[in-house]
């Protein structure tokens, strides 16, 4: 069961290896297995980085497959995501941030995609530690740029005096419903992927019992190929859901920093 793709959405003590072997992190590191999969992510992140400044100074520029399309999804982060949100003057000051949340998702997101590794963020408590996170710099900027009486007057809409007692709750509760929309989003789109491939996966299973030959056969072959396909479908939901996060985090930032528009 080790190899099995729920356990790629399901925290635990364990860490499983091949071979039927396995560790028991708690024991060993206090850790559970998400916690070191975000770990082992954020090191990835942090030495593919290095790596491409490193080489950017000695350079000038990109060199290899692997550097290439890092600095292409760098310039997409800049170029879609943080300029149209933020606005071209103060986009630069957060991309940092942005690049950190993109690929530090997509990180974790794809560690799923790997045999006896899988995806922190299938774990709500994980993608909700993260946005509580954005959460907090978004609203600490949006003071530190406005002010705290003036930031707090955007949350009073322009309307009538008599309607304000409706909307000001409702814009508060907005605003503290993001953190949850943008972690329960991630969260359910992960684990939605893994509970899909074990349905499939779950067929071979089912075959196994039955006593046809023909459906032994067709029902293990279309559940790999079905998988297989649904495989390739998760990979583009890890981009996509690494995106879609960075995007929001950028609008939110873009709207506490300029609360007129």
């Amino acid at each position: 069961m080790e190899g099995n793709p729920i356990l790629h959405s399901n925290d635990g003590d364990i860490l499983f290896l091949p071979f039927g072997k396995h560790i028991d992190l708690w024991q060993y590191t206090v850790m559970t297995r998400f916690m070191f999969f975000a770990l082992v992510a954020a090191i990835l992140v942090f030495a593919a980085f290095a790596a491409y400044v490193a080489m950017q100074r000695r350079f000038g520029y990109s060199k290899g497959p692997f550097f290439n399309a890092l600095e292409a999804m760098l310039i997409y982060v800049r170029n879609d995501v943080a300029i149209p949100a933020i606005g071209k003057k103060d986009a630069d000051r957060f991309l940092p941030l942005l690049w950190t949340i993109f690929f530090f998702i997509l990180t974790c997101n794809l560690m799923g995609m790997l045999p006896w590794l899988g995806s922190p963020t299938g774990a709500i408590a994980f993608n909700g530690a993260i946005a509580i996170c954005v959460f907090l710099i978004v609203h600490g900027f949006g003071i530190k740029e406005n002010g705290f009486k003036h930031y707090a007057e955007s949350f009073v809409p322009d309307v009538p005096w008599w309607v304000k007692p409706v909307l000001v709750p409702i814009e508060l509760l907005s605003h503290l419903i993001r953190p949850f929309t943008l972690a329960f989003r991630l969260f359910v789109n992960m684990l939605a992927g893994h509970t899909v491939l074990f349905v499939f996966l779950s067929f071979v299973a089912v075959a196994a019992s039955l006593e046809s030959y023909w459906l032994q056969t067709l029902i293990p072959g279309g559940s790999v190929l079905a998988n297989v396909l649904l495989s390739f479908l998760e990979l583009l939901v890890a981009f996509i859901q690494a995106y879609v996060f960075t995007f929001l985090t950028a609008l939110y930032i873009g709207g506490a920093l300029h609360p007129a528009h």
